[in-house]
């Protein structure tokens, strides 16, 4: 792979994502993906228990177990409820999109990691459309405290092109060239014509 590599012959991208990419963000070559940057960084190293959520002003990340899981709801207004629990406490969780991936993705007996900002409805804590990923694969991803956020459509997301997609994306053309700081130099002294 070069930076001219068009990225529907990236692994994992392919013929539609490409498409998607192509239209959403402008994103045709390797190049274009390293030069689509994130519009903020969010610190992933806080872990709260649910006993904690106190506010629904805050993003909250949370380790614990799904159970409980039942689908409510009919048509348009169907959606998909389960419980998450800790030690300290359980708090519900709700997807009103994509509930059949949901449902075939989560295994009640792996830890999880839920990343979102809490709704409180009738005194009761909720989330709706939480990140969530297996402990696991939280540890493999964030090995450094601040998480990359970029922006994306709801059509990408359609897609599993949501923020964390794009930052793997970025991840893996990164480690493809062997002296990235030297590339991004280069790059930014022909755009804003700096001093060599």
């Amino acid at each position: 792979m070069n930076l001219s590599t068009e990225i529907i012959y990236i692994k994992g991208v392919g013929p539609k994502r490409a498409e998607i990419l192509q239209q959403e963000l402008g994103i045709y070559t390797a190049e274009d993906m390293l030069f689509y940057f994130p519009y903020k960084y969010i610190d992933r190293s806080k872990f709260y228990k649910i006993k904690d959520i106190v506010s629904d002003n805050t993003y909250m990340q949370i380790t614990g177990k799904f159970c409980c899981f039942s689908t409510e709801g009919q048509g348009r207004k169907k959606y998909l409820h389960a419980e998450f629990f800790d030690e300290t406490g359980s708090v519900d969780v709700v997807w009103f999109q994509r509930i059949d991936w949901v449902k075939k993705t989560i295994k009640k007996d792996k830890i999880y990691v839920i990343f979102g900002k809490p709704n409180r409805f009738r005194n009761k804590f909720s989330f709706a459309h939480p990140e969530f990923e297996t402990l696991e694969d939280f540890k493999q991803f964030y090995k450094a405290p601040l998480s990359a956020e970029y922006s994306t459509s709801e059509k990408m997301k359609k897609f599993f092109l949501n923020s964390k997609a794009v930052a793997k994306l970025s991840a893996k053309f990164l480690l493809k060239i062997c002296d990235y700081p030297k590339f991004y130099q280069k790059k930014f002294s022909k755009i804003y014509n700096y001093p060599k």
